[in-house]
């Protein structure tokens, strides 16, 4: 605190103050954290450039976050003039919502997000933490309502990842086929012929593997098909 006392930068001194007291949060110290929080607000407030004064709130957003204080971090993220990092802050607030299992809230917030690739971006997020906690139903059908192409594919793609590192290799391989992006599908294909070999299923890793090779997938990506086979041989 004395070495940030120092800090000319307001804005910088804010988001360091915020870093600060996420960190005596997490060590216990929830009335120290709480005075340093409020200390951090003040000069975020009181910045004049209203760039850097939505850079810091978004900051204290996201360290109220790492702490649970999600009612808090709304309010805040709420109030934030640049929508870029005010949508950078919802996004993370309602994934992280996403993860303690308030989905509908999450959704909500995700709502309130202006422009159509950050809401979309929001989403991606939701699904990703849906998917690392084995919510795939969840996760699967807001993957679907995704509108943005990219960002699309990167859902199914993380929801994918999750599955097989669950070990839900034939669900995983399912919706690993209805990727429509070529690129992405081979690779994500070669990614569970590589997993259930390295748990030992040699047998089901060839014949995924043999069974790609059979529908002409692998001809023009050499890459992804040496790579199975690569993983095939070393286990």
């Amino acid at each position: 605190l004395e070495i940030v006392s120092g800090i000319d930068d307001a804005s910088g001194k804010s988001i360091a103050l915020s870093s600060i007291a996420s960190t005596l949060f997490s060590f216990g110290e929830k009335d120290k954290a709480k005075d340093v929080f409020q200390t951090a607000l003040e000069i975020a407030f009181g910045i004049a450039s209203a760039y850097s004064k939505s850079r810091a709130l978004s900051s204290i957003a996201s360290s109220l976050v790492s702490v649970g204080e999600y009612d808090r971090s709304l309010e805040i993220a709420s109030g934030i003039a640049n929508d870029y990092e005010k949508s950078k802050a919802l996004e993370l607030i309602a994934s992280s919502l996403a993860s303690v299992g308030e989905c509908d809230r999450s959704l909500e917030i995700v709502s309130g997000i202006g422009t159509r690739y950050a809401k979309n971006h929001a989403l991606l997020s939701i699904v990703s933490s849906l998917a690392s906690v084995k919510e795939f139903d969840r996760a699967l059908e807001i993957a679907s309502g995704i509108t943005n192409v990219a960002l699309n594919k990167s859902a199914f793609i993380a929801i994918v990842s999750s599955l097989t590192s669950a070990g839900e290799f034939d669900r995983a391989l399912e919706i690993a086929s209805g990727i429509e992006d070529d690129s992405s599908k081979n690779s994500a294909i070669s990614s569970i012929v590589s997993s259930l070999a390295s748990v030992g299923n040699n047998e089901k890793a060839r014949d995924v593997f043999q069974s790609t090779l059979e529908t002409g997938q692998w001809i023009n990506d050499v890459t992804s098909k040496y790579s199975a086979v690569l993983s095939i041989v070393s286990f």
